[in-house]
């Protein structure tokens, strides 16, 4: 009997283990679903529908978006990474993803460890608006003025802990200065009081500032991203107008629950880097205020692994917490 038992068992045991490779050779074989950490209507939401549309025809099955809005991402982020690691549930989501959980102790998730990174979809232009009255022009002469009268220059933001409140925290700590953070309940009235003279700067989509810039009510300090934006080729980035080492922009990609085979990740990541390269897709990412990115899994694994110990040390040394 145990002579017999033995074989038996292994063989059990061999078909346990090809099953996972045998569900990825076939991949896929029912819907997808792609959760969206925030509220139907917003630019999140309108990426997710525009990528689900590309890639139901790539994969040849449904691809239905799930909007999951709530406690700052949270909730959209904790379904997935709590999901079957199959390649039925993924997530599009933002820098938020690993912003969250350094900010808010109650998050359930670990953003390195419990997610694969498979492909960034597309770059936000940001860019550094000042107020006209601002006696600044460019970062040298903002540092300086600012040296000369610590604290007295404001910033604003979309609410504590976002990107653009992130992003002026690192701009103290990069140029050794001193401002005043005002935090807003959204992007919107925070650029309203930048051209009313309320605050003095804002870290702001470039989609939204610059028609304000081109019309003179805004003026611009320097994109923050790492090159700069086509649609206004003359404005410098921070990086090379003095700042150096200065590089932020927030992104959107695809993320699956860690644990997800190897084979469907690669899949995945080949689907949206095509997807990527549509000129339809890539001329709508535009509309957005957003750059193409794509690349393969390993670089956008360290991208994200990057992200998250930069954005750790300027939240931690910052003191920064959920206002």
């Amino acid at each position: 009997m145990t002579k017999l038992f033995r074989p038996l068992h292994f063989l059990k045991l061999a078909v346990l283990l090809f099953i996972p490779v045998a569900q990825a050779a076939d991949y896929p074989i029912r819907p997808v679903k792609i959760v969206v950490p925030y509220a139907a209507g917003g630019g999140g939401d309108v990426l997710a529908r525009l990528f689900a549309d590309k890639l139901k025809t790539r994969l040849g099955q449904p691809v239905i978006v799930d909007n999951k809005a709530g406690a700052g991402t949270l909730i959209g982020s904790e379904f997935v990474a709590k999901s079957a690691p199959d390649g039925y549930t993924l997530l599009l989501t933002t820098n938020s993803l690993i912003i969250a959980p350094i900010m808010n102790a109650a998050a359930k998730f670990d953003p390195v460890k419990d997610f694969v990174p498979l492909a960034p979809i597309g770059a936000m232009a940001m860019v550094l608006a000042a107020n006209p009255a601002l006696p600044a022009n460019n970062v040298t002469e903002l540092v300086a003025y600012m040296k000369k009268n610590p604290g007295k220059v404001s910033f604003g933001s979309s609410g504590a802990g976002g990107i653009t409140h992130l992003s002026g925290e690192l701009f103290k700590s990069r140029a050794g200065v001193s401002m005043t953070h005002v935090p807003y309940k959204g992007a919107g009235p925070a650029l309203v009081d930048l051209m009313g003279g309320q605050i003095d700067l804002l870290f702001d989509a470039m989609v939204t500032a610059y028609p304000h810039i081109k019309s003179g009510k805004l003026k611009a300090i320097g994109m923050s991203n790492p090159t700069r934006w086509d649609g206004a080729p003359d404005i410098p980035t921070l990086n090379e107008s003095g700042l150096a080492g200065f590089e932020v922009s927030g992104w959107y990609a695809i993320f699956a629950p860690a644990g997800t085979p190897a084979s469907i990740a690669q899949r995945l990541n080949a689907e949206a880097s095509e997807i990527i390269k549509d000129p339809d897709f890539s001329a709508k990412l535009q509309t957005l205020g957003l750059t193409p990115m794509g690349g393969d899994l390993e670089g956008f694994r360290k991208v994200v692994s990057n992200d998250f110990i930069t954005w750790q040390k300027v939240i931690k040394s910052g003191n920064i917490t959920m206002q």
